[in-house]
């Protein structure tokens, strides 16, 4: 049985379920030192953005990088927290965990927001794309079922070689490339690791976490 999270009023509550594999470790929140935030707190990041990505979600918003440190920049997506709502623990979790899968780039403060820079993914979300939009009810609900498999072997590898586990598998928290103009989702990329769990040794299988997540 799966995990829960849920939020409210913009704070985080941790839901346990029964029955959990002793592989999966604390709530990277859960984790968080003075060291996690004294940096980001103490930074004012020289960028320039570019073109909203997304506004999905109820943290802010998600824009291109144009340039950063006078550098122009193509590789990069700047995650701009603008709600006060939001937790800076959260803030911190997520930058703790693109640290641990090696996504991360920098975080600190932009026009008094903070802002995380991260690996730029390729993809749509996939209410975004073509073949939803053309899609009638049955087939949408067959695309949701597609990418939930690739979406539990992309986060059963990044498990058993990062050892974070990604636990929000709603369809804003991971990217999907078609195979050209077919019907085929042929990858989908993980994004949003605000809330993340950490993996305990001895470290299982991707057989076993896949397990875990697609049901």
């Amino acid at each position: 049985m799966a995990l829960k999270t849920i939020f409210v009023l913009g704070s985080l509550i941790l839901m346990s379920c029964a029955q959990e594999p002793s592989w999966l470790g604390k709530y990277i929140i859960q984790t968080l030192t003075v060291q996690d935030s004294e940096r980001i707190l103490t930074t004012s990041l020289d960028l320039e953005l570019g073109s909203l990505i997304s506004d999905v979600g109820n943290t802010g918003e998600v824009k291109e990088v144009i340039n950063f440190q006078g550098i122009p920049r193509n590789d990069l997506v700047a995650k701009i927290f603008y709600s006060r709502d939001v937790g800076p623990n959260l803030v911190y979790a997520e930058v703790k965990a693109l640290k641990q899968i090696g996504e991360f780039h920098a975080a600190g403060y932009h026009d008094e927001s903070i802002v995380i820079l991260m690996e730029k993914k390729p993809g749509e979300m996939i209410a975004d794309t073509v073949q939803w939009k053309q899609a009638a009810y049955s087939k949408r609900s067959y695309f949701l079922r597609e990418a939930k498999q690739k979406y539990c072997e992309k986060v059963a590898k990044i498990a058993t070689t990062k050892k974070v586990y990604h636990v929000d598998d709603n369809d804003g928290n991971f990217l999907v490339q078609f195979d050209n103009t077919t019907e085929t989702i042929c990858s989908v990329e993980v994004i949003d690791w605000g809330v993340a769990l950490f993996v305990n040794e001895p470290v299982p299988n991707e057989k076993e976490v896949y397990q875990y997540c697609i049901h």
